[in-house]
């Protein structure tokens, strides 16, 4: 099945089905470095990134998102791209579910690969199950669970922690993962309208073979800044 021919066919249906019910927002900022479940896609280096997203009043949602990277090879940018459903049953709870596309163009390393993923929110708490069928590339199957809490939020400060645990046959010893891998990440944020400025601290329990020092998808504990703009945002 050609998952990505798929998502672009339902995407067309629904622009075409209701572009002029979308609400639109966009996102661009900066962080100190790029990483991706505690791993990073910089060599720890800044990158730049950018999003957007049109959701219609149904459910429905398609983006796009899109940051530098360095990956020791040609690759300078990724290019991902989204297609969600989600329905709330209260004020506090919601679930979600989507495909996404993730792309490296020009990369000799990661190959672009498709993911579905599913969402349950409550409150504070999010748990988000994904599954790649040939994850990076790979043709060898992962699957991530993630699970996130709001420790605490104001108007302008917010403070989240967050687990994930990537497994499957690609995260299995004998994988290109060379074993199941834990990360974890506590941040902290602080915004004021479309200005959003964090600090989080992320980390893994990779060891021996597993535990990467070297720049290039560094997956040591360590802090990463972040500074974004929003559109449209709330007038504080």
């Amino acid at each position: 099945m050609d998952v990505a021919r798929r998502c672009w066919s339902l995407i067309a249906l629904l622009l075409s089905c209701g572009y002029a019910a979308a609400q639109g927002s966009a996102t661009v900022g900066v962080v100190s470095d790029y990483d991706s479940a505690a791993i990073s896609l910089s060599a720890s280096k800044p990158a730049l990134q950018a999003g957007a997203e049109y959701e219609l009043d149904n459910g429905l949602a398609v983006g796009t998102w899109a940051s530098t990277v360095d990956l020791g090879d040609r690759a300078r940018y990724e290019l991902d791209f989204s297609l969600s459903y989600g329905r709330s049953w209260s004020e506090s709870a919601e679930w979600v579910a989507g495909l996404e596309r993730y792309t490296w163009p020009h990369s000799s390393v990661l190959g672009s690969y498709s993911e579905v993923y599913v969402s349950l929110n409550v409150k504070s708490f999010s748990l988000t199950q994904r599954y790649a069928e040939s994850y990076t590339g790979s043709r060898q199957a992962a699957w991530y669970t993630d699970l996130s809490l709001m420790l605490y939020s104001s108007r302008y400060i917010f403070v989240t922690a967050r687990a994930g645990y990537s497994y499957g046959r690609y995260w299995s010893e004998d994988g290109e993962g060379l074993g199941s891998l834990l990360d974890y990440s506590i941040s902290v944020d602080r915004r004021h309208g479309a200005v959003d400025v964090g600090i989080k601290f992320v980390g893994t329990n990779a060891h021996s073979d597993q535990k990467i020092t070297t720049a290039v998808f560094n997956n040591t504990p360590r802090l990463i800044l972040s500074l974004s703009l929003s559109f449209p945002h709330s007038r504080d």
